[in-house]
């Protein structure tokens, strides 16, 4: 099928956070493009992507066990979609769902047992954070 590059933004909620577990889901929008578009001469069998430019959506949740302050290890499942929107064929689209495992670093986490006396213990503290994410999978097409 050949590789998507995808610029997106991420809104991620915390579920639960008891002292060092940490649930949440993530919801994910963005737009993609795509070098290898089908058509009849040279990606004919590329059924699933019919322009370069696509949408993209993305959903996931996951759980982070914070071995310290800062850093925890996370796991998860993830369903990733790229299509063209219907506005070119074919367009059924590229679905994937995987699962995850990464090192995390959150310097602003807050163990809640770690919090010495007039620290306030408060599960959800207001902040503005970014990441950069690096993702490798592999793909097969199913036929139909």
């Amino acid at each position: 099928m050949g590789n998507i590059l995808t610029g997106f933004a991420s809104f991620a909620r915390p579920l639960l956070r008891i002292r060092h577990w940490e649930a949440d889901y993530t919801l994910s929008a963005g737009i993609g493009y795509f070098k290898e578009k089908y058509n009849t001469y040279n990606a004919i069998d590329n059924e699933l992507i019919g322009s370069r430019w696509l949408i993209y959506f993305g959903a996931s949740f996951g759980a982070a066990y914070h071995i310290c302050p800062d850093w925890g290890i996370r796991a998860g499942l993830e369903f990733c979609h790229h299509s063209n929107g219907a506005l070119n064929r074919p367009n059924k689209g590229a679905n994937v769902i995987g699962t995850t495992i990464g090192l995390v670093y959150e310097p602003n986490y807050p163990v809640l047992a770690a919090a010495p006396k007039g620290i306030s213990r408060k599960p959800f503290r207001r902040y503005w954070f970014s990441e950069i994410a690096l993702g490798v999978g592999a793909k097969t097409l199913n036929e139909d």
